[in-house]
């Protein structure tokens, strides 16, 4: 429940930052971005900017401003769970190219 608390949180208060967090700058050293990346946690990558998925996809965000032990008990909670639980998801721009083709 911590991890839920702190990303809550996070897509409340945390401004983006530039690269964004969920991209890895290969540009630079790779040593130190990895380095960087050891002691990053779920919601280090949790930013305001993430409340956008909730927009892209029609979703309400509300219960975000419950305690997350109650999640599972609304029905816009289960709705955005539903929603994760069924979306195709591509890894790289390889299976992209593939897909797209």
């Amino acid at each position: 429940m911590d991890t839920k608390r702190a990303m809550t949180k996070a897509i409340k208060e945390r401004k983006n930052t530039d690269p964004p967090l969920n991209r890895i700058n290969i540009n630079k050293n790779i040593q130190s971005e990895l380095k960087k990346l050891e002691g990053m946690t779920t919601e280090d990558f949790v930013t305001t900017n993430t409340h956008s998925f909730f927009v892209y996809q029609g979703l309400s965000p509300d219960y975000l401003d419950y305690d997350p032990e109650t999640w599972s008990q609304r029905d816009d909670f289960r709705q955005c769970m539903n929603v994760v639980n069924h979306a195709r998801v591509v890894n790289d721009n390889a299976e992209r190219g593939v897909a797209l083709t």
